[in-house]
């Protein structure tokens, strides 16, 4: 046991009228801007809107609907990333719907129709010349053989007639699948395809990559045709919508705890 003085606080010394001065701008500052807005946290709920969007459900695609549901969510989330939109959230709405939230918007923006809109697919030759279209697709999906990712594809049986005919007039050479007039693969042709079905295999395609492509060359461009049923104009909060670009949660986490902090050591510094 040991027996202590306890030792006298100091005080805090005066601050000098210069750091009051820039002590009294920086606090008038933090109260003046809107710094909320600036790392995207609004003071108040911002206006959006909701869109319920209904997935067609077909017998040939039951088995396979759940996925392609997920991944009609995925194509969605790029086409609004893709077109500035980039705290849109994309989910799934039940069994067979798809919920969109847009942040900024107040009226019935075109971009709630632009995302039903299938976009267009194409095979096209080395001169350009379209062999093949969405139309002719009936479907595709990755899958893993053989120690490798890939995307397989089938036709339709009107598909199939042009596609061997295609693959024979292009044999050893070069074909580009389009979407939007944008290459998304150029496979070479290795054989004449006249079985309706075709692979697409690169050197070290991924999981993704493979799901991707195949997500992309599915009917259209879209895995599932869907139609706008409900729009709704609402509040929206944080929480329902994706994180402003740039800034992690950790971020704002930390905006939050230190912003309390430094007006604290703002206000001791004008009345120690």
């Amino acid at each position: 046991m040991q027996i202590s003085t306890q030792k006298k606080r100091g005080s805090m010394p005066t601050p000098s009228p210069l750091l009051k001065n820039i002590a009294i701008v920086a606090l008038a500052v933090l109260i003046a801007c809107p710094w909320k807005e600036a790392f995207g946290l609004s003071a108040g709920p911002r206006l959006g809107v909701r869109a319920i969007y209904q997935a067609e459900q077909t017998e040939e695609r039951s088995a396979d609907f759940d996925l392609l549901l997920s991944n009609t969510v995925a194509v969605l989330q790029d086409r609004l990333i893709n077109r500035g939109f980039f705290q849109a959230a994309v989910t799934r709405d039940g069994t067979d719907r798809i919920r969109v939230i847009i942040p900024d918007i107040q009226t019935d923006n075109e971009i709630l129709d632009i995302l039903c809109i299938p976009a267009r697919l194409e095979f096209k030759d080395e001169a350009g010349n379209v062999l093949i279209e969405d139309k002719d697709i009936k479907l595709a999906h990755a899958y893993y053989d053989y120690g490798a990712y890939m995307v397989y594809i089938e036709l339709t049986p009107e598909g199939a007639e042009l596609f061997a005919l295609a693959t024979a007039a292009n044999l050893g050479r070069v074909i580009t699948i389009e979407v939007d007039g944008e290459i998304i693969s150029a496979p070479v042709v290795n054989s004449v395809i006249t079985g309706g079905s075709a692979i697409i295999e690169s050197p070290g395609m991924t999981a993704e990559e493979a799901t991707r492509l195949a997500m992309l060359i599915h009917s259209d461009g879209m895995p599932l045709r869907i139609e706008r049923i409900e729009t709704t104009f609402i509040a929206i909060t944080p929480g329902m919508i994706m994180p402003n670009p740039g800034r992690t949660l950790a971020q704002t986490n930390a905006l939050y705890q230190w912003l309390p902090v430094a007006m604290q050591l703002l206000l001791r510094l004008l009345w120690p």
